[in-house]
């Protein structure tokens, strides 16, 4: 049994391409950077190693359309959990307030 490795990343284009290699999505977090919601993707599998070097040396080749449902799918991941987490903040505002 191969050992899973873990990998966090900001980057659609990236995760969307780890997605595509069928690596799974173990969770997605968000946090304010300077004013703004940024969400960070983490990815476990155990060909993740090979998939980012392959991906930061220029060398993965992918079927385009595969690629763009891949990376529209997580863009709505991404949008689902910035909206979550929004409604978290305003939660704890509220509870703040009151």
């Amino acid at each position: 049994m191969e050992e899973k490795n873990t990998i966090i990343v900001t980057d659609l284009y990236e995760g969307a391409y780890y997605w595509l290699h069928q690596v799974e999505i173990q969770a997605i977090t968000c946090e304010q950077v300077n004013g703004k919601i940024s969400c960070k993707i983490t990815f476990c599998g155990s060909n993740l190693a090979k998939l980012q070097y392959n991906f930061y040396t220029n060398k993965c080749m992918v079927n385009l359309y595969d690629f763009r449902r891949a990376y529209n799918k997580l863009n709505s991941y991404i949008y689902e959990a910035k909206k979550k987490y929004r409604q978290q903040q305003r939660e704890k505002i509220e509870e703040g307030a009151a």
